[in-house]
C-alpha cells in the first residue's frame, strides 16, 4: 500500500522557516513503532518544500512520520 506524507514545512509570509538549519540533513521515515523505513540524503542544495514532496510517496502499511535530523516535518496523519 503506498502512504503520502504531508510536509508541514510549506510556509506562508510571516511565518517562521521550519526548515532553517535542516535543510541539509537526512530525511527519515519512520513507521508508528519509530523503525526507520527510509533514510534520503538530501541533493547539493539541501531541502526544500518541494524538494520534501517530490520524496512524499512510500510504500507502507499504517502511519508513517518524517523527520529532518531529530525534528519532526511531516506525517500521513496530518
Amino acid at each position: 500500500m503506498s502512504e503520502s506524507i504531508t510536509f508541514v514545512t510549506d510556509r506562508k509570509e510571516g511565518e517562521p522557516c521550519l526548515l532553517s538549519g535542516l535543510e541539509r540533513e537526512p530525511l527519515s521515515v519512520r513507521d508508528s513503532e519509530g523503525v526507520e523505513i527510509a533514510r534520503i540524503e538530501p541533493g547539493q542544495t539541501g531541502w526544500t518544500h518541494d524538494t520534501l514532496t517530490a520524496h512524499a510517496q512510500f510504500e507502507a502499511e499504517g502511519p508513517l512520520d518524517a523527520y529532518l535530523g531529530g525534528s519532526w516535518v511531516g506525517s500521513t496523519e496530518v
